[in-house]
């Protein structure tokens, strides 16, 4: 067995033109000897963006995997929703994975309701 050691970094941007929020994130980690695993390393990749007007969001994100002498993992997934002045919300996403050769993909719907105490 190995140490494992690792470093992560990230950046997150969020600005408003004309009315329509922008927020994009991106963030980077390696691994070295993963899981104590000497020579074993592995890398991530994602990134996103989001925006929002007048109650409505959309939001696209990708992230990736890179293992050393094994299978590389891609994830995609985009969103979209409105929020109600009367404070419901309903997004709608599809994602698609990659993982170990195997396809998948994914549909959900979410309502949401926000009570105030």
């Amino acid at each position: 067995t190995s140490d494992e050691n690792g470093f992560a970094g990230g950046l997150a941007v969020e600005r408003e033109i004309d009315g329509i929020s922008l927020m994009a994130i991106a963030e980077y980690a390696h691994f070295s000897d993963a899981e104590g695993v000497q020579g074993q390393d592995r890398d991530y990749l994602s990134g996103g963006v989001q925006l929002g007007w007048q109650g409505w969001n959309l939001a696209l994100t990708a992230a990736s995997r890179d293992t050393d002498g094994g299978t590389d993992d891609t994830v995609f997934q985009v969103s979209a929703g409105y929020a109600f002045d009367f404070e419901l919300s309903i997004d709608a996403a599809w994602k698609t994975v990659d993982e170990g050769d195997v396809d998948s993909q994914t549909v959900g719907v979410l309502a949401a309701y926000t009570f105030e105490f």
